[in-house]
């Protein structure tokens, strides 16, 4: 079992740097246009989705996993939302150009070619919309060994530096390019489930008996304590120029 499938069949609806925690953070950080419209790409089971639709923004949000988009549309049900949830791909964003006030990410971009993505962020991006995008990030080099580990277990592509990071966005030509909340991975919100219960986990039938799932769990527990002072996470921010044509 790789990463990934632990996470859609235990519904873990937080698994990004920081947990729920950060994202409360992150929203209480930042303003929003009153109704704006709001793309989560790689909502997983819909958590953060679900609370930008209670604050009242037209929420979308799209994951490639349809057990994933399964488990969101409980939530949604659950919660009486009106969010449009639907299985899409990061490569390739099944929205024309120009349609959303804000992108969101949690800890998605890592896993696919992150220009490719960045590239389809921008592009659904209204002029003069804004790119949040929380990744890991290398904050001191890991050994050859532990790195290699590291990307394959997590099945991601690559692990920025910050600085590599707002590489990225330059490169697709956002401006006003920043970080924000960047810590060390250890800082993370260990006491979120105690804090932020998720009354709406919906875990996989069969789920707590699969012994390959706690294996796959306890691996993830090891390769990040080994490397615990190298890895951090951070918010990318970046903001799609106006158009003048």
């Amino acid at each position: 079992m790789n990463y990934l499938n632990m996470l859609t069949q235990l519904g873990i609806s937080s698994a990004h740097p920081g947990g729920y925690s950060s994202t409360l953070k992150l929203l209480d950080s930042i303003s929003l246009k009153p109704g704006c419209s709001i793309l989560e790409v790689g909502c997983g089971t819909g958590r953060t989705a679900c609370l930008l639709a209670q604050k009242g923004y037209q929420v979308t949000a799209i994951d490639l996993s349809s057990e994933m988009i399964d488990k969101a549309l409980h939530r949604n049900k659950m919660q009486q939302l009106n969010i449009t949830f639907q299985v899409g791909d990061i490569k390739a964003i099944p929205f024309a150009d120009n349609q959303f006030d804000v992108v969101l990410i949690e800890s998605v971009t890592n896993f696919v070619n992150a220009k490719l993505a960045v590239s389809e962020y921008y592009r659904v991006l209204k002029p003069r919309g804004t790119l949040y995008d929380r990744e890991m990030i290398c904050l001191k080099p890991l050994t050859p060994d532990n790195l290699d580990d590291l990307l394959s277990f997590l099945g991601i592509t690559q692990l920025f530096s910050a600085e590599e990071w707002l590489a990225v966005l330059r490169s697709q030509q956002f401006t006003n390019i920043r970080l924000s909340d960047v810590k060390l991975m250890d800082e993370r919100a260990d006491n979120d489930e105690h804090n932020f219960p998720d009354e709406y986990h919906l875990v996989s039938e069969g789920a707590y008996s699969n012994a390959l799932l706690w294996q796959t769990s306890l691996q993830y527990s090891e390769i990040i304590n080994r490397n615990k002072g190298s890895l951090g996470s951070a918010v990318m921010v970046g903001e799609k120029p106006q158009s003048f044509s």
